[in-house]
């Protein structure tokens, strides 16, 4: 069974539209409705997968595009927004 949650709205912030590309984010996006947490570390992957299932708590995933660069997409634990952002955007 897959898993289902829900992503709120989307916010985008500046810094990633200048960096990566439409087709980047889009990527990326359908990775993390697929739960598929990309380049989060075992121990945030194993998170992750818990405030799926018990939607009590945030989803924060990690991913870099071709060229090496990383970023993140971050649900709050009420699944009201999910924003997609750069290290140091936030």
């Amino acid at each position: 069974m897959r898993k289902v949650f829900q992503h709120g709205r989307i916010l985008i912030t500046r810094d990633v539209l200048y960096v990566l590309s439409f087709d980047d984010i889009e990527k990326a996006f359908t990775r993390y409705k697929d739960c598929d947490w990309g380049d989060t570390d075992v121990q945030g992957k194993a998170m992750n997968d818990a405030a799926v299932e018990y939607g009590t708590d945030r989803i924060v995933a990690t991913y870099r595009n071709a060229k090496g660069i990383k970023f993140y997409i971050f649900t709050e634990a009420d699944q009201s927004e999910t924003t997609i952002y750069l290290p140091g955007d936030i």
